[in-house]
């Protein structure tokens, strides 16, 4: 099995091709003010609990489901468990400094010793992207720090829609 967290190192931290696939730790859409994403879990088959951490580089607030992110930071983790049946609104605030800026996704889990483990910690992702009648659609396969690479201990898609 291969250990991401090693071939991630080596790279110094950015996205490396294994077994013919480009696979990453985190991705990046850049955003400006106003946009809207829309976010839906389709699967997860870990034995932990998984999820994926939101948030924009530079500080600037979010909005999901209305709710207001904010704070040191200035992410937010969201469940598998808790959102499974639910599309995500993702909201851009109108003004946003710097802007552009990005929007980060991350995978996350559960770990019984620590608490929340990310894809820095040995995790990582395949993104995949196409066009949707919605906009652009980018489908993630990520894997939590198991020894395995099934790439399906989370699956998700993230839509631009505005």
């Amino acid at each position: 099995m291969p250990d991401f967290q090693e071939l991630f190192e080596e790279s110094g931290y950015k996205p490396v091709v294994w077994n013919g696939t480009l696979v990453q730790i985190m991705d990046n859409w850049n955003v400006v003010g106003g946009e809207e994403f829309l976010l839906r879990f389709i699967s997860a088959t870990a034995v932990r609990p998984q999820g994926l951490s939101l948030g924009l580089r530079g500080g600037a607030e979010l909005s999901i489901d209305d709710q207001i992110v904010s704070g040191v930071r200035r992410s937010a983790l969201l469940w598998y468990h808790l959102y499974k049946d639910l599309e995500v609104v993702i909201c851009v605030p109108n003004k946003i400094e710097p802007s552009p800026t990005q929007l980060k996704i991350i995978n996350a889990w559960e770990n019984s010793y620590c608490g929340v483990e990310e894809g820095t910690a040995g995790g990582a992702m395949i993104v995949t992207e196409k066009r949707v009648f919605e906009g652009v659609q980018r489908l993630y396969k990520c894997n939590d720090f198991d020894p395995d690479d099934d790439f399906d201990d989370l699956v998700f898609t993230v839509t631009r829609v505005k």
